[in-house]
């Protein structure tokens, strides 16, 4: 009887001891490190770092580059359509197929020299040439193309379309505002009456390069165009008011407002050498940021001096893409350019001319007479957690779905449970 119980009382401390021994190798290997993160406001520690940016050269078959696309749209399916100097393409991650104009088929594009496209109701692909307008429907590749306006005048150079919220799509070109009939069969010619230039060639007096809505009044369009911004009554069918920005009085800069970007009530707007002016539709005022100085020249300042193209990045940055100099982040707040980290033996991020996209997927897509490039989102994923703890390697992980808590074995200088 004694045997056995000296038996029992030999397991049961056998059984303490064994415990003991795995607290014993668990406390060098184990340390709690106690967080919750969620998808929309996570908390994890992360290491600051600076964003970098990788990006794949695009290439046709054959290795040739893709060059001068001035617009980009995804449809549904996940087709790319790129348009440029060289007509349109569709790419669907692998295969290109191209469409360009053969003289005398009505069936082809209306252009080879394409300046811009809109995506209607996923179906139908309008695309802005130098000598009209093509409607494809995208799913049977048919083609209508709008060559006059309703008097027979000749639609050149189409810039930009402009769905409103009444369905109208409204059309900038080379002799001012255009829509298209409900029909899609014809456009219609506003007849903008704007005033002479004192800049430039004559026979772009009457061009509208962009169109938006006015934040504060639906009835109103906002237009970019050779002569500054200007405000288009619907109703009336005439132009509102004109808005002449008076603070740019470098004598490099010129009036025409060739893109803009809208960001809540303000207008980021692309100029000549004028920085990046912003215009509010409350206040219908300008402010010009990071504006030329009396003296300055391309070699004298930091930053973009002649914007070829912007897109807002965040609530507090915008991608600016300079003539001469590449791409930069402008800082809203501080009124700072930064250049952006690239990863890469080539830097695409200093090329000239660059035009930026951003597509459904997030990734921003760069293009300038060299070629077009995708930024690959898979790159630099890893992000490296601060934690506050002494170690020499992460041993184990645990989250637990039901609180959402994560826990981390830390080894070498951690100790603890």
């Amino acid at each position: 009887m004694c045997r056995v119980r000296e038996i029992r009382e030999l397991k049961s401390s056998g059984r303490r001891l064994y415990l003991f021994r795995l607290l014993g190798l668990a406390a060098p290997l184990f340390f709690l490190i106690h967080f919750t993160a969620s998808a929309q406001t996570p908390t994890l520690p992360i290491k600051s770092r600076a964003e970098e940016y990788v990006f794949k050269e695009i290439k046709l078959p054959g290795d040739e580059p893709i060059r001068d696309i001035l617009a980009l749209v995804q449809d549904s399916r996940g087709f790319v359509w790129m348009a440029g100097k060289h007509g349109l393409m569709r790419y669907d991650g692998h295969d290109f197929k191209i469409f360009h104009n053969i003289p005398g088929d009505t069936t082809s594009i209306i252009d080879t020299d394409l300046l811009s496209l809109y995506l209607l109701s996923d179906t139908i692909l309008c695309m802005g040439g130098k000598h009209g307008v093509s409607l494809m429907d995208i799913r049977t590749e048919k083609i209508t193309n709008l060559a006059n306006d309703q008097d027979g005048n000749p639609i050149e150079w189409v810039n930009d379309f402009y769905p409103d919220e009444d369905g109208t799509i409204w059309i900038a070109g080379l002799k001012g505002l255009y829509s298209l009939k409900p029909d899609l069969l014809g456009i219609t010619n506003h007849y903008l009456n704007t005033p002479p230039i004192t800049i430039g060639d004559p026979a772009f007096a009457k061009r509208v390069y962009c169109i938006t809505e006015h934040s504060m009044d639906n009835n109103r369009l906002m237009l970019g165009t050779e002569c500054g911004l200007i405000s288009f009554d619907k109703k009336r069918d005439t132009i509102h008011e004109i808005y002449p920005n008076r603070e740019a009085t470098f004598w490099r800069s010129h009036p025409p407002v060739y893109k803009f970007i809208q960001d809540g009530n303000y207008l980021w707007c692309k100029c000549w050498i004028s920085g990046v002016p912003r215009f509010d539709m409350v206040t219908e005022t300008w402010r010009n940021f990071a504006y030329p100085k009396s003296g300055d020249r391309l070699e004298t300042i930091k930053g973009a001096w002649a914007v070829s193209d912007l897109l807002l990045k965040s609530e507090d940055e915008i991608w600016v893409c300079d003539w001469d100099r590449g791409l930069y982040i402008f800082n809203k707040n501080n009124e700072f350019f930064s250049t952006p980290k690239q990863e890469q033996t080539y830097n695409v991020l200093d090329k000239e001319k660059l035009n930026i996209f951003k597509l459904k997927d997030g990734a921003l897509w760069l293009s300038c007479k060299d070629g077009l490039w995708r930024q690959n989102l898979r790159a630099k994923q890893f992000e490296l957690l601060d934690i506050p703890f002494p170690h020499g390697w992460v041993s184990a992980t645990l989250h637990d779905e039901e609180t959402d808590e994560y826990y981390f074995g830390l080894h070498w200088e951690s100790y603890g449970v």
